[in-house]
Formats: C-alpha cells, structure tokens, sequence
C-alpha cells in the first residue's frame, strides 16, 4: 500500500522519517515520535489517501503530528481496513454501467480467431511424438561404453526434441548399456526405476526422430542373469513399484570400498539414507534384533577388515556388521537377504 501511494518505507525509526503509522497510540516509537514532533497515524490514513487524489494534511504543526487526531490515531480495529463508500463513488460509479458491445465489434472477435486457428494449424511440428498422456522428457545417462560412443550416441540424440543428457542416476530416466553391470550408474539407475535400454533404442529413435517406446528395447542380458540368477526386466519392475532400501538406515566406515560416495548414491537413489552417527551399540542391537512384523525401518552397519578395529568392539556386543554386498548384491537382486554377506 506505501508503496503504491508512492511512499518509501524504513525499518529503523529516524529523525528523517515523516509519518509513523501505529496500530495504537501506545509504545516507545509513539512517544519518540510525539517528542520528535513526527505525524503518528494509524491504517485508516493510508486507506483514505489510496482512496482520494488529495493527500491528508500533514503539517508538523497539525493535530495528527502531535498525536491529537482523533480520526487517524485512535485503536485500529477491522472496520478500518473496509473501504469507505463516501470517499470512493467516484470509482465505484463506471462499475454500474454495463459494456456495450455492437454486432460489428463481435463480427472483427470472430475473424481474428478464425485466422489465428489457421495459422496454429499451419505450424509444423518439431516432433511427432503422439500425444495419448503425459510423459516426462528423456535424461539419458550412459554406462559400459567408451567416451568415443557416448559423445557419438549424444551428438546424434541431442537432435531429437526434449532429450537431455545428465551424469546423475537420480535425475534419469533412461539408461543405456552394453549389458548387466555392477557399476554405480547401472546399480543405481535399476534402483530408481529407470528405463535400462540397449543402444538400439539410441539407433532407432535417432532414425524416428523422437523417443520410441521403451518396452521394445529393455536390455537383455541371458548369459549373466542366468549367471546371477536374476532376472533384470522383473527387477525393474520391482524397482519401480517400491524402493529397495525404503525405511533403510545405514553406516558406512571410512575405509569401505567402493567409496563412501558410491554407495550413498545406490543407497539414496533405492529410497535409503546414510546416518552420519552411529548409535550405541546396545541400541543398535535392540534395532537389529526386531521381528520383522513390529518394524518399518532397518539399520545396517557396513565395514570392511581395515576398519577392524571400529567394528569389532560391537561385533562381541551382538551387533551384526555386513560388508559393502548388502548394498551391491541388494540393489542387483531388488532383494535383501540379511544373513548373506556377513563380517
């Protein structure tokens, strides 16, 4: 409101300002600005001076600087914020009158939207992607090829509309691999759910000029899913209707390998957290030892031999200490299994 009445407002209370508006005539700004004979107002003021084109008077001589007012210095109650009909009939008045529009003004509307539609629908497309439901845009990350193919397979996506390009497994969507890979990207894109395709997505959508389905190019690698015993479409799928690690607590020592960076990324990006200090071991103990029916969270310690010496001491107390499988083994298989990869 100041500023559209064109006032400047200050949040330091100086010799230099020349109205303080007050909710009560009460308070140490009040009686300092009574003694520097400054113009003490309340709301209502400001609300009359929005209202009408003439200012109220405010003359260091008049009744309002020294307080005396009662019109503009008394309580502010909600009544002043209301507009005051008197003051603004003036503005009020034009609203009462209906607008009149001619058959003339209604016939120059029509033909002004007739030619703005034909134009629209003379734009050509960018790109015929068919529009059935919303679908977010494609951010592809690559892993498993060498830098020479990833610039190649960027070079010729960053021509199709919407397609982007990120480093990050958190911020993907797509995926694209040679084969089954125990990297951090692969394990951390299949535990986000992302799409895990193969580079004849790449080839064939290039060719289509937009994204195609991703149904028709999911990765497919028999030899070592049968070597691991998995099954990578059904782990996606998994992936994607709950998190791996969701509700999931864990530690890592300093000295784990893969690095601690690693495995935050696989771990957040499964719905889980890294705790940054690790509870007593006799709380730890009680968390671990829970019946999964009473539980909706799970605590894992994760260490290696080199930190032998941080572990063990609870290792003796019953605390139950994993190494860095429970998280890689877990995030491939889309299956925790507790008593597996054991310290």
């Amino acid at each position: 409101m100041l500023h559209i009445a064109g006032a400047r407002f200050s949040s330091c209370m100086t010799r230099n300002c020349t109205v303080v508006i007050c909710k009560r005539p009460t308070g140490a700004k009040y009686t300092k600005a009574i003694e520097w004979k400054i113009a003490c107002v309340n709301i209502m003021w400001l609300r009359d001076i929005l209202h009408t084109e003439t200012p109220a008077p405010l003359q260091p001589d008049s009744e309002i600087a020294i307080g005396k007012s009662v019109t503009y210095i008394q309580k502010v109650t909600e009544t002043g914020f209301l507009l005051d009909f008197p003051r603004v009939a003036s503005l009020l008045e034009p609203w009462k009158v209906g607008i009149q529009i001619t058959d003339e003004t209604l016939v120059k509307a029509y033909v002004r939207k007739s030619v703005i539609v034909q134009q629209a629908s003379k734009l050509q497309p960018t790109c015929d992607i068919p529009i059935t439901s919303y679908r977010s845009l494609p951010r592809i990350v690559f892993t498993g090829f060498s830098p020479r193919e990833v610039a190649d397979m960027k070079k010729k996506l960053g021509n199709i509309p919407g397609c982007r390009f990120t480093d990050r497994p958190d911020l993907s969507t797509h995926l694209i691999a040679k084969s089954v890979l125990r990297t951090q990207k692969f394990l951390a894109c299949l535990c986000a759910g992302s799409y895990i395709l193969t580079q004849k997505w790449v080839d064939n959508s290039v060719a289509s000029n937009r994204p195609l389905d991703e149904n028709d190019y999911v990765l497919v690698d028999k030899k070592c899913e049968e070597r691991l015993k998995i099954s990578l479409k059904e782990n996606i799928r998994k992936a994607k209707s709950k998190k791996i690690f969701l509700n999931c607590m864990f530690f890592v020592t300093s000295k784990v390998q893969p690095d601690h960076n690693t495995l935050k990324t696989i771990i957040t990006c499964g719905g889980g957290s890294v705790i940054h200090k690790l509870p007593s071991a006799s709380d730890l103990k009680h968390l671990q030892s829970r019946t999964s029916a009473y539980r909706n969270d799970r605590y894992f310690v994760v260490s290696c031999a080199a930190d032998q010496d941080i572990y063990e001491p609870m290792k003796k107390l019953g605390v139950i200490i994993h190494n860095a499988e429970i998280v890689l083994t877990s995030a491939l298989k889309q299956r925790i299994n507790n008593e597996m990869n054991r310290l």
